[in-house]
């Protein structure tokens, strides 16, 4: 069957978190899930060619799922009709002018995408409350400043998870060449407080985190 841009109705994140990214930087996000699986998704040829034949069936639906959500967010931004590919380092690579970021997890993706010549970077992640971390693991991933100050940090940001979601937003935004070199030990999730040309948050809902970080510059 030929490819076709994607035409079901998607599934849009909606409440104020999302509203506010949408006004400050024009960021548009969407959700694909079970329920696109289970109607058949047709990805772009050129997309269909990344798929490996030794990849596990859970590895195609996640990538499958997370091109599905792409073309839906890149669909609000009117500019679907283009392949999402994949870069050498394992990024999604956006038609031109476009950035963005895709997430996956438990049989849902999301992605988030931004047309705006002002964002140079936008880092998405979905995580599940279910899965506990402890203060054992805060260690492999708390700045050493988040660590001296372990209850306030655990009690600014409410769970591990959130901090752990929110490092993995800003580490997904980071150029390839960059994240060779950097930890999550090295980010320090309230340096991002306050600052105009920088936007972290996360939502939870039901028991799905997701955290965005976009960094734009200013007009």
């Amino acid at each position: 069957m030929a490819w076709l841009p994607h035409k079901c109705h998607p599934l849009l994140p909606s409440s104020s978190f999302w509203d506010q990214l949408r006004l400050n930087f024009n960021v548009r996000a969407a959700i694909a899930n079970n329920e696109h699986w289970n109607q058949g998704i047709f990805l772009h040829p050129l997309e269909q060619d990344i798929i490996k034949p030794t990849w596990s069936f859970q590895t195609r639906k996640n990538f499958t799922l997370g091109r599905h959500a792409a073309h839906l967010a890149l669909k609000e931004l009117g500019n679907d009709s283009f392949p999402v590919l994949k870069s050498n380092s394992g990024h999604p690579i956006f038609p031109y002018n476009i950035k963005g970021s895709i997430s996956h997890k438990d049989n849902r993706a999301i992605c988030a995408v931004s047309n705006s010549p002002n964002i140079k970077a936008i880092g998405i992640d979905l995580e599940l409350m279910n899965e506990p971390l402890t203060q054992d693991h805060a260690k492999l991933f708390f700045h050493p400043l988040e660590l001296c100050n372990y209850e306030e940090t655990l009690e600014k940001y409410h769970s591990l998870q959130v901090i752990f979601s929110l490092k993995e937003a800003i580490f997904k935004s980071l150029p390839a060449k960059i994240q060779h070199h950097t930890e999550f030990k090295d980010i320090k999730v309230s340096e991002y407080d306050n600052n105009p040309n920088e936007y972290l948050g996360y939502e939870l809902l039901g028991n799905i985190i997701t955290s965005v970080y976009v960094f734009s510059e200013a007009p």
